[in-house]
């Protein structure tokens, strides 16, 4: 089966089936956005030595106002001191090639989802153009 120009979406990539499935699926040419609330740089280092180099586009999205529900301001998980921490280490981690999108929501959020929809719209519609014969 090739999925060459086809773009997936995989969650719980960082391990297990869901790091199986994706370095599957990028060895049968599909562009994987791999997606977890762990760390994914293992399961796209694996994806990349495999098949030489990643392709497509990447980009992150980050939900300004906390990961769920459950670290809303006044839960006892609320902790956005350190939400910043996090955020600061992922733009040290990243390239200057991976844009990151800061969304004004929880990732919870009917705005996430929005914004999440349109980025992979735009990944997409990017990622299908320079395939396209001219």
């Amino acid at each position: 089966m090739r999925l060459d120009g086809k773009v997936i979406i995989v969650t719980g990539a960082a391990q297990g089936l869901g790091r199986a499935f994706s370095v599957f699926l990028a060895g049968e040419g599909a562009s994987v956005m791999a997606v977890d609330v762990a760390d994914c740089r293992a399961t796209t280092e694996e994806i990349d030595a495999s098949r030489g180099s990643a392709t497509g586009p990447v980009r992150f999205l980050v939900p300004l106002r906390g990961w769920s529900n459950v670290d809303k301001p006044g839960s006892v998980l609320y902790h956005p001191e350190e939400d910043r921490v996090f955020f600061e280490e992922l733009r040290a981690c990243l390239t200057a090639k991976v844009p990151i999108e800061e969304v004004d929501c929880d990732l919870e959020d009917y705005d996430f989802a929005c914004a999440l929809a349109g980025s992979f719209d735009e990944m997409f519609k990017s990622s299908t153009r320079k395939k396209v014969p001219g």
